[in-house]
């Protein structure tokens, strides 16, 4: 079975869409069941992907309306160059006229709940115009959770069975080398970690906010580690008058983020939307308590009202925080819990689960 992954205008790497992605790429490479080729608009995805030049076609890099012009004629390309039998779609848009099944990983619907004014963008444009539209004819959506799934099929009026949920792989933590050195100011002291990047939806400023009440545990810091993608001046702003320490690292690299994630009392996932939200999973990787916002699909990640929080109440984040940082027993059910829902995130079962997509839509192509 000749399987096609097509990348351009996918989020690169540092990113949770990346994350996911190298999961499905390692598996896929090492099934004999499975001949793997990939599309992408960057050579240098090539050998992080760890894939064979013979396997990938590179396209020059487009954006805006022009990458969505062209997306067909390029998914048309890579079909016919290489003889394909599935095409999984990474980012939008939806091909036409495609000769093979196509299948759209669809992570969540953020583009139609944001207001079209006043950043307007084509990709926002797509979304609420065309989207339900071009779905209509794929062989399917690839959606990351139940709760994905539930949306994609109501917002979009899809069919529920041409929904499939294929979750992410649970992220093999990054080795810290034996000389890594961590940032200077958090190499004593105690801190909560959220990492991703830093934008509307990620919710970041609850967590400041958290940090002036009563309940936040005297003395531990905040971290924010992620790129700038429109929140940082906001965050720094509030955090302006935090009475304790708020560190904003920006981008980190593999092993900064991982020592982070390791060394952290808890790690915050306050995010309005999430298709998945695959922060949760690295938590569950490097055994560190994570709450979340009882939001989107983050609470049927972590599977435990104690891990939840209400989104858009400070208050609530900085008590919660509090009783997880001081109770040791509390960090302890919670690790043994995480360490039991991990294994459902394992690659040989999310592989088998996705074979099975791809067998599905081609034997209905028949």
């Amino acid at each position: 079975m000749k399987i096609g992954i097509y990348l351009p205008g996918m989020s690169g790497p540092g990113s949770g869409v990346w994350t996911r992605l190298l999961g499905i790429v390692e598996i896929l490479r090492l099934r004999n069941d499975v001949d793997l080729f990939v599309a992408v608009d960057n050579n240098k995805y090539v050998d992080i992907l760890d894939i064979d030049s013979d396997h990938c076609l590179v396209f020059p890099e487009l954006r805006g309306f022009r990458r969505y012009f062209t997306t067909s004629r390029r998914v048309g390309t890579f079909v016919e160059k290489f003889g394909l039998d599935v095409v999984q779609i990474e980012a939008l848009p939806v091909p036409t006229n495609h000769k093979v099944p196509v299948l759209l990983s669809l992570h969540d619907l953020r583009q139609r709940y944001s207001s079209f004014w006043p950043h307007p963008t084509f990709a926002k444009l797509y979304a609420k115009l065309l989207l339900s539209r071009a779905i209509a004819r794929t062989a399917g959506v690839l959606a990351l959770s139940i709760w994905g799934a539930t949306e994609i099929s109501k917002e979009l009026v899809v069919d529920k069975e041409k929904v499939h949920v294929i979750s992410p792989i649970a992220p093999t933590a990054a080795e810290i080398p034996f000389d890594f050195i961590p940032p200077e100011r958090l190499q004593s002291g105690e801190f909560i970690v959220a990492v991703g990047h830093l934008e509307p939806r990620k919710n970041l400023e609850i967590l400041v906010e958290a940090t002036k009440s009563q309940y936040w545990p005297a003395g531990v810091t905040l971290v924010i580690a992620g790129k700038d993608q429109g929140s940082l001046s906001n965050l720094q702003s509030l955090s302006s008058d935090a009475p304790v320490a708020v560190e904003m690292l920006g981008p980190v690299d593999e092993a900064t983020k991982w020592w982070l994630l390791k060394n952290a009392s808890v790690i915050a996932v306050p995010s309005l939307i999430e298709g998945f939200g695959i922060v949760s999973l690295e938590a569950f990787e490097a055994n560190t308590p994570v709450l979340v916002a009882d939001a989107s699909a983050l609470p049927e990640v972590v599977c435990d009202s104690r891990a939840v929080v209400s989104p858009m109440d400070s208050i609530a984040w900085a008590r919660q925080i509090y009783e997880l940082h001081t109770d040791a027993e509390l960090r302890g059910e919670f690790k043994l819990r995480q360490e039991r829902l991990l294994s459902h995130y394992q690659a040989q079962t999310i592989g088998t689960q996705l074979i099975d997509v791809y067998r599905k839509v081609l034997s209905e192509r028949i």
